[in-house]
């Protein structure tokens, strides 16, 4: 007899449960990765004192999955990403989820303990990636490649300059050999002699010598002929 009784009160719960959870609304929550998401879970007036819970998956009569849940008397709790407040004055308890991740989305329920069987109601939450990451990346990487391509101008066009530059400009004859007397590329020095002096009396005065350095490379010989050309033309 015990036993029957006992069976029948599982079946009346059993039945009792899953009118509750079928007959319950179903709420769409949404949100992005790394973000969070704020589930609304309204209950009856007469439940405010009772205790509140969210629970992942199908939530079967035994061994919920409570992700969170307030324990007696509490309003207000917390665990690692969850976390649940309780507006008693609004008959309405809100659960927070922090930093979502894809995997959380899914079936949840919003459930508040009763003494027969406690009342459910359905959530679907949809955890999407972001957006707006894509679209930073896309535009870095875009921005980089604008970059590289304006880099690559610069330097074609500077080039292209250099090389127009290098034509339109007088070559120089390099095999053209510059004969002038007393410029040696061994740096060899050149003897100048001034002409004797005589002083009023008749006597003549003795000679200065002096030296001067002659130009070793061909550009400073061309300088050092040019200079004494215009000099004494007659000394080249």
């Amino acid at each position: 007899m015990v036993n029957l009784l006992v069976l029948t009160l599982k079946v009346v719960l059993l039945l009792a449960a899953v009118w509750s959870v079928y007959s319950a609304e179903l709420i769409t929550v949404e949100g992005y990765e790394g973000g969070k998401a704020e589930i609304r879970c309204p209950y009856r007036e007469q439940l405010r004192s009772h205790q509140k819970y969210l629970c992942k998956g199908d939530c079967p009569v035994f061994n919920k999955n409570k992700v969170i849940k307030t324990e007696a008397g509490e309003n207000s709790t917390s665990k690692g990403r969850y976390s649940l407040k309780d507006i008693r004055e609004e008959s309405v308890f809100i659960v927070t989820i922090t930093k979502l991740m894809i995997n959380d989305s899914g079936k949840y329920w919003c459930g508040v303990t009763n003494l027969l069987a406690d009342d459910y109601t359905e959530v679907n939450l949809t955890v999407s990636r972001d957006t707006s990451v894509v679209i930073i990346v896309s535009g870095t990487l875009v921005m980089l490649l604008l970059v590289l391509v304006v880099s690559l101008l610069i330097v074609y066009r500077w080039k292209f300059n250099k090389e127009t530059a290098d034509s339109s400009a007088p070559r120089v004859n390099t095999d053209t050999r510059i004969n002038i007397e007393g410029c040696h590329g061994d740096g060899d020095y050149e003897e100048i002699k001034d002409r004797p002096l005589q002083s009023s009396s008749g006597s003549e005065i003795t000679t200065i010598y002096s030296t001067a350095n002659l130009p070793t490379s061909p550009s400073d010989c061309l300088n050092y002929a040019n200079i004494n050309f215009h000099k004494d033309p007659s000394s080249i």
